[in-house]
């Protein structure tokens, strides 16, 4: 990345300044064919402890033994008849979901504690080595898409457009846009104006 002077803006509230207890960068971060660096950005706010009530837990259940045991217990049930009323109705409704809810695993459900999370504290763990390749690959993928681009648009080139195209491959390469931080200026302890034009005198 050539061009370091060049900040995304990170948005926010007057009310969160005292609240800021660091804020950097990491380029190491930066995703695969792109020039945004990761923000960190930490915050001192108080988060209110919320006591999580277990609850039933459907996809880790095993559907298998659940339809047998279900079974088992719809036999202590009334065999099926018509209803007259809606009384019957609410009854006979209540007696399957409370037979349902009465077999049904309960676990509080950890988010952090899913494999995806566990994995990112174990460096040496295959994951790792799978993300880098993942990263890689798109990294490749993106690389030829453009180039692949490139050809369409120029063998389709008509009129003026051969013109821009020569520009487009003559000139430097930035990043696409022609905005760039200007040279700032400061007042030295003698009252002298220094100026900052280089990207080490604006850091």
């Amino acid at each position: 990345m050539d061009n370091w002077t060049r900040p995304d803006n990170v948005f926010g509230t007057e009310q969160l300044l005292d609240a800021i207890l660091t804020c950097t960068t990491t380029p190491e971060l930066k995703g695969p064919k792109t020039d945004h660096v990761p923000i960190l950005l930490t915050l001192a706010l108080e988060t209110p402890q919320i006591n999580e009530e277990p609850r039933r837990n459907w996809r880790e259940t095993d559907w298998e033994k659940f339809n047998t045991t279900l079974r088992e217990m719809l036999t202590l049930l009334p065999p099926p008849q018509p209803l007259a009323s809606d009384t019957e109705f609410q009854e006979s409704a209540n007696c399957i979901t409370q037979a349902i809810l009465d077999i049904a695993d309960q676990c509080k459900v950890n988010r952090l504690s899913r494999q995806a999370y566990l994995m990112r504290a174990l460096p040496l763990h295959p994951s790792h080595i799978e993300l880098k390749t993942a990263r890689n690959l798109y990294a490749d993928e993106i690389t030829a898409t453009k180039k692949q681009h490139w050809i369409d648009w120029l063998e389709d080139l008509e009129g003026n457009d051969v013109w821009t195209a020569n520009r487009y491959a003559t000139t430097e390469p930035t990043d696409g846009r022609r905005s760039r931080i200007p040279t700032l200026t400061a007042m030295g302890t003698d009252g002298s104006i220094i100026e900052a034009a280089t990207n080490d005198e604006k850091s």
